[in-house]
């Protein structure tokens, strides 16, 4: 399953209209802590949209808060066999960064992603696909890399997939 508690892993923004895993490396100047913590924001980034694929199997609304900032959040409504995302904004201070309850987001402003139809499978097909691959590339620069605590999460994900 998934994992509400982080380790040593933390917080990227992960979005194409309702998710894009293609970060671009950050560049060779950047000094190695900076990096690390690129590296970190990109599995937390994973986990979370984990936790929603997961609450949305239980649930037909989910709304993601942007670990970038306080007043950004992704809304995603079940319907059918389709998803509706919306990028939201309103400054909501809950202490958890996903929210099942629509009633604090509704009548809220949406900007830059409004209403975007998305297959389920799609998102699913994407995620699974997306993680897949990370780990794939991150074997291929180090292999025993992936053995760290870390990547636990999405490697149970992909193992569940």
């Amino acid at each position: 399953m998934y994992h509400s508690e982080r380790d040593v892993c933390q917080p990227i923004d992960v979005q194409e209209t309702y998710i894009n895993l293609s970060v671009s490396y950050p560049p060779p100047e950047l000094r190695l802590e900076s990096k690390h913590g690129f590296s970190e924001l990109i599995l937390t980034h994973f986990e979370i949209l984990f936790e929603v694929y997961y609450k949305l199997q239980q649930n037909n609304y989910v709304a993601m808060k942007y670990i970038e900032n306080p007043w950004t959040w992704l809304e995603f409504v079940k319907e059918g066999n389709e998803l509706v995302i919306s990028e939201l904004r309103i400054e909501h201070h809950e202490v958890s960064y996903i929210q099942t309850n629509r009633d604090p987001f509704v009548n809220v402003k949406k900007e830059y992603i409004i209403n975007e139809r998305v297959l389920w499978a799609d998102f699913e097909y994407d995620l699974i696909t997306k993680a897949k691959e990370l780990i794939k590339t991150i074997e291929e620069i180090n292999e025993n890399m992936v053995t760290s605590k870390c990547f636990n999460g999405i490697k149970q994900f992909i193992l569940n997939h």
